[in-house]
């Protein structure tokens, strides 16, 4: 059976108020993480791709002040690289909202857009990552 009979569409959008949030921590296996700084006080997420049999869609969560969204697939990059994957999880924090990011990626791609934190840690494996010029981050 081709691939595509096998996939699920998941899109879900869900946003938290800023003063809730002390940390962001972000896990992704495949899909491409986009982090910019918007207006407001909410912090949004918005998830849409597709995820095929045995994979789960990203899962979004906050505890005592860390959000986290983590999307695991126990065989990504194995069999999962494909060209013109457009699986994407998209957050935007209100650009007062300044705290520790922790970002854990093995095979997307990720743009980080005019953000600004006290703390940034990044593992990349694969896939390319953008920085805007104003970003900004502490390097102790």
């Amino acid at each position: 059976m081709p691939k595509w009979l096998r996939e699920k569409t998941v899109t879900e959008t869900k946003s938290y108020a800023a003063s809730e949030i002390s940390a962001l921590n972000i896990h992704t296996s495949s899909w491409n993480v986009t982090l910019s700084a918007g207006s407001g006080d909410m912090v949004g997420i918005d998830i849409s791709g597709s995820i095929s049999k045995g994979e789960e869609a990203p899962a979004i969560s906050l505890s005592n002040g860390t959000l986290s969204i983590l999307q695991a697939y126990e065989d990504s990059g194995k069999n999962e690289i494909a060209l013109g994957k457009k699986d994407q999880i998209t957050i935007t924090i209100p650009s007062e909202l300044v705290v520790p990011i922790e970002i854990n990626n093995v095979y997307g791609d990720m743009e980080i857009n005019h953000i600004s934190a006290p703390q940034f840690l990044l593992n990349n494996e694969a896939g390319y990552v953008s920085f805007s010029p104003m970003s900004r981050f502490s390097t102790s």
